[in-house]
């Protein structure tokens, strides 16, 4: 039997608070391999009880997946344990020897299909931590070769459980923040436009997928050897836009930034660039609570056929969505029948079917609707997901 000592529990506190920094999965198995040891157990680990469908679910644990699915599939719902253990709330225990004495134990059938096979014998279960519906706890196991677990160990297991307890709140908010910010990151890459966030150095806290791009062509906009980031030209507006952001006394906070255009070496059309104040206020930092969020707009951007997504939102032919598209594009509707080579009249029965498709009613309605409806959103996520 392993001795618990100060030390050995000390060492598995700590680690369940470096775990919580991280959010890969399996990274709590270490820490019930510890306890596991600590306590001579054998299948084991952490489990939530979800209220919502009445059902147990292994977060980590050392079971074998085929006993897994089983208990998943079947036994779960069979257990004479179970209506005990499904009762515990946190700061509560079951042991299944205060349940059921070892003799009927060995007699019941499940037992000998199922505990038996694993290695099951005494068990141990404790409830730590309620959060979203569900139950979360820790079980420790033994053969029946082996005594039930001791009083100095049981102790030991209800010193741990409150940081047990505290240790997986922190995950589960820390998995919430990265949730978020996996959301926000993932909105931002379905933007044409890159978007770039930096401090007062200039250096970006935050790059979308489309400014990560134009960084690594280096066309315009680049990072020097630091990480610092640079315009080719009119880099005197542009350090001069940012830095007034950043400038308490001479810079009203909610004010609007500043636009400049920064040719590039390539010869391609300048970048647009568009830099406004963003701000940390509220957050406890080391350094300025403010930050500037700069969009740049890449005239030379491919993009996607609207007239196609036009076709698939709206129902219109081919002639009906050219025409539509043509008059998005800012032509005339007589420019826009001289390149589709119809006469004004073929042209004026497609555009009545435009109107009666998207219900609109006059052209100024429609290019509104190509620019600002559907088919501009589903265009701006198709342009940067291809």
């Amino acid at each position: 039997m392993p001795k618990i000592s100060e030390q050995s529990i000390f060492k598995i506190v700590g680690l369940m608070y470096d775990i919580t920094q991280h959010t890969a999965p399996g990274s709590w198995i270490d820490v019930y391999n510890e306890m596991a040891d600590l306590f001579g157990s054998g299948p084991g680990g952490f489990a939530a009880f979800d209220q919502r469908n009445n059902s147990f679910s292994v977060l980590e644990g050392t079971i074998e997946q085929t006993f897994l699915d089983e208990y998943s599939n079947y036994y779960q719902h069979q257990s004479p344990l179970r209506p005990g253990i499904v009762a515990l709330r946190p700061g509560e225990r079951f042991n299944r020897q205060e349940i059921i004495d070892d003799k009927t134990f060995r007699k019941l059938q499940i037992y000998q299909d199922f505990y038996r096979r694993q290695g099951v014998f005494h068990l141990e279960s404790r409830v730590f931590l309620h959060h979203a519906e569900s139950y979360a706890g820790v079980s420790f196991s033994r053969p029946d070769r082996r005594s039930n677990f001791s009083q100095s160990e049981l102790l030991a297991m209800t010193y741990l459980m409150p940081h047990l307890a505290r240790s997986f709140k922190l995950y589960f908010n820390l998995l919430e923040v990265h949730r978020h910010n996996q959301v926000i990151s993932d909105a931002f890459d379905r933007i044409p436009q890159g978007v770039l966030v930096v401090d007062s150095h200039r250096k970006p806290v935050f790059v979308n997928a489309r400014a990560s791009e134009m960084l690594m062509k280096g066309d315009g906009l680049k990072l020097d050897g630091k990480g610092v980031l640079e315009a080719s030209t009119n880099d005197r507006t542009f350090h001069r836009l940012i830095a007034q952001i950043f400038d308490r006394q001479t810079h009203e906070f909610d004010r609007f930034g500043g636009v400049v255009t920064v040719e590039r070496p390539g010869g391609s059309r300048a970048l647009e660039l568009m830099i406004s104040p963003f701000t940390n206020e509220g957050f406890r930092t080391i350094g300025s609570d403010r930050l500037a969020i700069i969009f740049v707009t890449d005239p030379e951007a491919k993009t996607v056929d609207v007239a196609e997504l036009l076709i698939e939102i709206y129902g219109l032919t081919p002639a009906e969505a050219k025409l539509a598209h043509k008059l998005a594009e800012g032509m005339s509707f007589a420019e826009a029948c001289e390149e589709m080579s119809i006469s004004s009249n073929t042209g004026r029965t497609h555009l009545k079917r435009v109107f009666s498709k998207t219900n609109t009613n006059r052209q100024s309605a429609l290019i509104k609707l190509i620019l600002t409806g559907p088919a501009n959103i589903r265009r701006s996520i198709e342009k940067v997901s291809g």
